[in-house]
């Protein structure tokens, strides 16, 4: 999606912004129902997040639901293997 952020006084000059749909590591568009279920923030998301704080050196704190851990053990351990507090 491309969207002008004409009008905004915080961005001037003008400019076109892409903004990207959100996908699936396997390229597969993420719906609604994946979303609000966690489904996708704890796939997709997860590894987003820590390559994003990995690149700029954050150490951060995870709050994570038992039910997430439960369901998402690998994206957990990515979370832990990476020297974030839990």
């Amino acid at each position: 999606m491309v969207r002008s952020n004409a009008g905004n006084p915080c961005l001037d000059p003008p400019q076109l912004i892409y903004i990207p749909e959100d996908q699936h590591k396997d390229g597969s568009t993420a719906n609604g129902t994946d979303i609000s279920r966690g489904i996708f923030g704890a796939t997709t998301g997860t590894d987003r997040l820590l390559k994003f704080m990995a690149h700029n050196d954050i150490k951060a704190s995870w709050y994570m639901p038992s039910h997430t851990i439960l369901s998402f053990p690998e994206q957990m351990a990515k979370v832990r293997d990476a020297g974030h507090e839990m």
